[in-house]
């Protein structure tokens, strides 16, 4: 890897450690610690401290190493402008969806966002955040709509990407309190009327169904669809009550 304080001439940004980047399952550190095992998207990833900065951890999007060293080349100078002459940055939103990962890593549902992040990467990845939108989200939406995908499942998708806009706007701030983000743009759901339609379970189906859940939530299901009661009568059940049915002696809980 070319040494790029050399190759810039960047001494107010010089990395206070090394520069790392990560193609496939191999890191490679500029301070000659050798080669290590790392992820396996064979997409380099930038994680580089500078000094007056912070920490530079991101993915270039890309798994071609020259594509990625240009891309390192292109924030590098956006950080230095910003530092130097204060000029504002254009952030992208593959910067925003990796701070927002990393911000909400103990998140339950953190691993369904990861995946939108990168199956969205290749549509709007490189898009600074003013340029993500409903019509440059039109790609993206027909490419999982040719998966297969139901309106409501794309709709789960659409939501990460305006939560990550929500918060470049509202929440996140540069170095000099700007926002990322001036405005949030509308983000369209989709309403294809491709839900599918309920319909009552069998016999055989209401089995297989059973059998997988464990047996506190099995002996409330059976109460239920034998009962009809709704989800929060069933879940506010206590040992402490009493329960008078039509025709029926006194239940006690």
């Amino acid at each position: 890897m070319t040494d790029l304080k050399w190759t810039l001439g960047w001494s107010s940004i010089s990395p206070a450690v090394g520069v790392r980047l990560t193609i496939g399952d191999i890191h490679y550190v500029e301070e000659n610690t050798g080669p290590r095992q790392a992820g396996k998207n064979g997409i380099w990833t930038i994680d580089k401290r500078i000094r007056g900065y912070g920490r530079l951890f991101e993915s270039t999007g890309t798994g071609d190493r020259q594509e990625a060293e240009r891309y390192l080349t292109f924030r590098l100078e956006q950080i230095r402008n910003e530092m130097v002459y204060g000029v504002k940055p254009d952030y992208t939103f593959r910067q925003a969806a990796t701070k927002y990962l990393l911000e909400n890593e103990r998140k339950r549902s953190i691993d369904r966002d990861a995946s939108v992040a990168e199956d969205s990467d290749s549509f709007i990845g490189n898009l600074a955040l003013r340029q993500v939108h409903q019509d440059t989200l039109g790609p993206f939406i027909a490419s999982r709509k040719k998966e297969g995908l139901k309106s409501n499942t794309i709709n789960r998708d659409l939501a990460v990407v305006r939560r990550v806009l929500i918060l470049a706007a509202r929440l996140w701030r540069d170095e000099r309190g700007n926002p990322w983000l001036e405005t949030t743009p509308l983000i369209r759901m989709l309403d294809w009327k491709d839900a599918r339609k309920p319909y009552p379970i069998s016999w055989v189906e209401q089995e297989r169904l059973f059998a997988e859940l464990p047996i506190h939530l099995r002996e409330m299901a059976l109460f239920k669809v034998n009962t009809g009661t709704r989800e929060a009568e069933v879940c506010g059940l206590r040992w402490s009550g009493k329960f008078h049915f039509q025709s029926c002696l006194p239940v006690y809980f």
